[in-house]
């Protein structure tokens, strides 16, 4: 309601109560501002105002920016709660949130208040419509004192029935003007009807003008009260018993109201001062909350792929909140604009940062999924029987495993320890194995040194011993390592001194022999088909390629008849094809025994 409204005389017959709390609700003694507040302070706040005996109103609208502010706070929580729930390995819909006890006592402090803020409303329209009737009643009274015979008893009735007025509280605002303007014609007709008592109602006069001298001076004294708001409420009540005390003499009429307006009106330009100097306050805090803005859109568009990242910018974001916080409120056409932004802003980063989170907690899960596959393979090789093969298997699953990345923080350390104890136990069981070997090795390289030194202590020569001894050589397994080399050479120079013994062969059966020797040998070695079809096939293309050359050769000897030299050149030239058949012929006896190798 404007000053101009309040301050019109006799207008209306409305209790301005609950009209100027709407309009001052801003200017509450407490005047604080709960958009700093922790959780903590808001339900000790809430605490102390719900025990304090002032104006139900009043109470409420404080417990509504409370509670506002609170709201606000636990879906900031929540939201943190469930960002920090993904981070850590689980799935948004198995999220439960366990609302802080500040949170539950402040609620339901705010339902307490609010019944009763609506038990209060519910009362006071019950009591307007109560008064309504009430003075429908004294109106009725009144035109029936009006319209009858002036005695000596119609002045009592008349101000018994201005009294019941006066008593008689507000009625609901949409009957108020009718009421007071019926009310005022019907007092007019009173006096005016009744002129004999024209000095008494000019003595009644005189004593509402000392009456609302009175409440000029109450007026005047709330010039000095130091809340705003209690002024107003206060002036609303004078101006109301103001306007229902009634008539004064004409000629102070204009006076004792311009007193009243006076005295109003400074209230009001208090009310004025303050607002222009809130309205300052308002306008610093919306530039600083536009140019914060400014800042934060750049977070709505924010995306990385590094888990650092997203902590770094979450910790801006948490202090820009803060700073948001710090900043207070802007002015009442931009506060819920600007918050909506800020708080939109802040929604869709971690809106983005959830989805992040997810997509990274489905990775790790694709991930740990590789891992178990990479384990059950780990776990299948002890049971090999090839050992050989079962290490190749382990150092295959190492090096994929290492391409891996992580998986869900709550399962990393037993599916490594899964992993890491299968690939162990291969490598025991190898270890275990190869000790076992390494007796075996060393057998077997005493019982190779024991069959060279047979051959080197030779002094009688026949192809059954020979013979029977590669056999016997042949049988026996792997020996050490570091003397492979070593007992495979001395057992070539003591094979061929050996065979150097037999001194009644001549040099073809000495090679054929040897290559008995070799064919034997491989015959018995571990691979021995592999090896037999290996050295056939290189005898085969061997034998290929000089045959290639003979024709080659015997192509070219065509041309040496128109040679100076044709004679020299051709003798060389078949020489070169005798020498290379002798040697053709030679690689196919050797083809031919090992051919029989592998029948």
């Amino acid at each position: 309601m404007s000053k101009e409204n309040i301050l019109e005389n006799a207008s209306n017959d409305t209790n301005l109560i609950g009209v100027v709390p709407v309009e001052t609700a801003e200017e509450l003694d407490l005047n604080i501002d709960y958009s700093t507040f922790a959780k903590e302070d808001l339900a000790i706040q809430a605490d102390k105002l719900s025990k304090e005996q002032t104006d139900i109103q009043v109470l409420f609208g404080e417990f509504k920016k409370i509670k506002t502010h609170a709201d606000d706070l636990l879906e900031q929580e929540k939201s943190l709660a469930l960002n920090a729930f993904i981070e850590e390995g689980g799935e948004e819909g198995d999220f439960e949130y366990k609302i802080a006890s500040e949170f539950n006592s402040i609620d339901a402090l705010f339902k307490s208040i609010r019944e009763k803020y609506y038990n209060h409303q519910n009362q006071l329209q019950n009591q307007r419509e109560n008064n309504l009737k009430l003075k429908q009643d004294i109106l009725i009274k009144l035109r029936q004192l009006v319209d009858s015979e002036e005695n000596n008893s119609s002045w009592n009735k008349f101000k018994a029935l201005e009294a019941e007025w006066k008593a008689a509280g507000a009625v609901p605002p949409n009957y108020a003007q009718e009421l007071w303007a019926n009310y005022r014609a019907l007092v007019d007709r009173f006096y005016n009807n009744r002129s004999i008592y024209f000095e008494l109602k000019e003595l009644d006069k005189k004593k509402n003008l000392e009456a609302k001298k009175e409440v000029c001076v109450r007026a005047e004294k709330l010039v000095e009260e130091v809340s705003v708001g209690k002024a107003l409420r206060e002036l609303n009540d004078l101006h109301n018993e103001f306007k229902n005390i009634g008539p004064v003499p004409n000629e102070s009429q204009e006076e004792i109201w311009n007193r009243l307006k006076v005295a109003s009106d400074a209230i009001y330009d208090r009310k004025k001062n303050y607002l222009e100097e809130q309205e300052k306050a308002l306008k610093i805090n919306t530039d600083k909350k536009l140019a914060l803005l400014e800042v934060v859109n750049t977070f709505a568009t924010y995306t990385s792929e590094v888990i650092k990242d997203w902590n770094n910018k979450t910790e801006e974001m948490l202090a820009l909140r803060e700073q948001w916080a710090k900043i207070g409120p802007a002015t009442k056409d931009r506060s819920s604009d600007l918050n909506k932004q800020f708080w939109a802003v802040f929604k869709t980063f971690f809106s983005a940062k959830g989805t992040f989170y997810k997509n990274l907690d489905e990775q790790r899960s694709a991930n740990l999924k590789l891992k178990e596959k990479l384990s059950e393979q780990a776990e299948a090789a002890f049971d090999n029987s090839d050992l050989e093969k079962a290490i190749n298997v382990i150092k295959r699953v190492q090096a994929e495993w290492k391409k891996i990345g992580p998986v869900p923080r709550k399962y990393n350390n037993a599916i490594f320890d899964r992993f890491k104890k299968a690939c162990d136990a291969v490598f025991d069981k190898k270890r275990s194995l190869a000790s076992a070997q390494d007796v075996e090795f060393e057998k077997n390289a005493v019982a190779k040194k024991a069959i060279c030194d047979k051959f080197e202590a030779s002094t009688t020569f026949t192809e059954d011993e020979l013979f029977t001894t590669l056999d016997e050589w042949s049988k026996i397994g792997f020996v050490p390592r570091g003397e492979v080399v070593s007992i495979s050479k001395r057992f070539d120079k003591a094979v061929d001194k050996y065979v150097a013994g037999f001194t009644a062969l001549d040099e073809a059966a000495i090679a054929d022999l040897k290559l008995r020797v070799q064919v034997r040998l491989l015959k018995n070695s571990p691979d021995a088909k592999a090896n037999v079809v290996k050295k056939e096939q290189t005898l085969r293309r061997k034998i290929k390629e000089l045959q290639d050359e003979v024709v080659t050769l015997g192509n070219n000897l065509e041309f040496f008849a128109k040679s100076k030299n044709a004679d020299i050149l051709r003798k060389e030239v078949e020489g070169k094809i005798k020498s290379t058949e002798t040697e053709i012929a030679k690689l196919s006896a050797q083809l031919k025994l090992i051919t029989s190798a592998l029948k």
